[in-house]
């Protein structure tokens, strides 16, 4: 039993070749109740109208709907039209078929077949011609490409070229679900962008060779088209790194989180080695915003006792207490003065209001003893997002100093007067540079971590991709008048 699929046909102002589409769909779609036709006409030749509707009639067609729409639509939008279309009917699979010279609606049904068989979600067709035929300099073009392409792609961004060009494709509706396809571009390069939302997700993809008749043409690709695709591609894998954000790939963030702990220029590397060298015995840590919990981890065999504070409990948690709590919004009510140490790792920016957080923090102290507290800020007044700011470019990002989640940016000098303010005594300031291990760990990106880092730390407001700042939080109102009852008693002793 097939699965419900609808067939959405976009007309040609060509009449002839409407017709021969039409005609050439197989009998056994003709009125089946597990197929369902979609004619889309936006174009201004209202005999193609009249030709789908004839052709309707004398069929006895059924299981037809005719759109006749009096807006010229890009392939893009048409597609999106029928992708809709297809979900608001609860269909299961949808294939949409172009009324050109290159389409074969001969092959819809054993199509139907293989991606049921499969459970894909996305089915390519690729289509060859063993027969001799003219190649004009844009199919040169695109046989060159696709010959040198492919293997570097393939090594470099993880994917099969191929099935960015085929000709012919089948969509189920449950894939389609799960992307924004209305984002996508209106004209043709819908088709590379849909394939990469395909693979961002995770989507199951296959790819299918099928011959074609000698009298029907080849897809033909511009260097254009080239070109763009292998933009499209460079900037998924900037996504893929953090560097980029478009809201085609979404979630992007919850994929290309890593431990940095081990980079040795990181922040996480870097805070890890002096809490190792600076305790040697037992210490007690309360690690704010916590995340997957890599500090403790890492601190964990060092008899580090860690508390662990963030929103979502990690899967393994490795914390010797952990709290959830929601720092934008929850009441703080912890006592830090009851630890050694205090992190607040990359926390700060994704605050709407930080300065009111560092206050609360330091009125919940209740002992006399101040803790050391490490706070790590990315830098906004970092070298690469001052160039791009002079030449009109702001582009968030997944992660980084432009992750898209920051609410607050920071300088050296807004950062250092923000922790004065909410009194924080500022011991050691340190510049991060750009953990470049994040790209490959081997010894080119371990150079230039090595390399900027210490341009990070010769001027980092500047250089540094993120500050370390070392404080410690001065007594509050409520820590000196009790300090000054305790003296006062033991001076009237006397």
């Amino acid at each position: 039993m097939f699965l419900n699929t609808l067939i959405a046909i976009r007309a040609t102002e060509n009449e002839k070749l409407f017709s021969c589409i039409l005609i050439g769909l197989p009998r056994e779609i003709i009125n089946s109740k597990t197929f369902h036709i979609l004619l889309i006409d936006d174009t201004f030749n209202d005999n193609i109208y009249k030709t789908a509707c004839s052709w309707t009639n004398k069929n006895g067609v059924k299981n037809i709907t005719i759109l006749k729409l009096h807006q010229k639509q890009g392939y893009g939008d048409a597609l999106k039209i029928c992708f809709n279309f297809s979900l608001e009917n609860n269909f299961d699979m949808v294939s949409v078929v172009t009324a050109d010279e290159k389409s074969d609606p001969g092959i819809v049904v054993d199509l139907s077949k293989k991606i049921q068989e499969s459970n894909m979600d996305v089915l390519c067709v690729n289509f060859f011609n063993n027969h001799e035929r003219k190649i004009n300099s844009h199919n040169r073009i695109f046989a060159l490409f696709k010959a040198l392409f492919p293997s570097w792609a393939n090594r470099i961004f993880n994917v099969y070229v191929p099935i960015f060009f085929s000709d012919y494709r089948f969509y189920s509706t449950k894939f389609l679900k799960t992307i924004p396809f209305e984002m996508n571009s209106h004209n043709y390069y819908f088709d590379f962008e849909i394939i990469l939302q395909a693979l961002h997700s995770s989507a199951m993809i296959d790819s299918v060779p099928v011959p074609i008749p000698c009298n029907k043409k080849m897809v033909s690709y511009s260097f254009k088209d080239c070109f763009y695709f292998f933009k499209l591609l460079i900037q998924f894998k900037f996504q893929q790194w953090g560097l980029f954000v478009s809201l085609k790939y979404p979630y992007s963030a919850k994929k290309i989180y890593k431990d940095k702990t081990g980079f040795r220029h990181s922040t996480h590397f870097i805070v890890t080695e002096y809490l190792s060298n600076k305790f040697f015995n037992e210490f007690s840590i309360l690690d704010i915003g916590c995340g997957s919990g890599a500090m403790a981890k890492s601190l964990k065999s060092h008899q580090g006792k860690i508390t662990g504070i963030d929103l979502f409990e990690p899967e393994e948690n490795p914390f010797f207490e952990f709290r959830k709590m929601d720092l934008a919004n929850d009441l703080w009510d912890e006592d830090i003065s009851k630890y050694d140490v205090v992190l607040m790792l990359d926390i700060l920016e994704h605050l709407p209001k930080p300065e009111e957080f560092l206050l609360e923090v330091r009125k919940r102290m209740k002992s006399m003893a101040v803790p050391d507290v490490i706070i790590s800020v990315p830098n906004i007044g970092f070298l690469i997002v001052r160039l791009n700011l002079l030449f009109g470019i702001f582009n968030y990002a997944d992660r980084g100093i432009l992750d898209i989640s920051h609410k607050r940016f920071f300088t050296l000098k807004s950062m250092k007067r923000l922790l004065k303010e909410t009194g924080y005594e500022i011991h050691k300031i340190q510049g991060v540079g750009i953990p470049f291990q994040l790209f490959g760990e081997n010894w080119f990106f371990r150079g230039f971590s090595k390399l900027s880092s210490f341009f990070a730390q010769i001027l980092p407001s500047i250089f540094a991709f993120q500050f370390l700042f070392y404080a410690k939080p001065k007594l509050n109102y409520h820590q000196i008048i009790r300090y000054s009852k305790h003296n006062t008693k033991t001076f009237l002793k006397y």
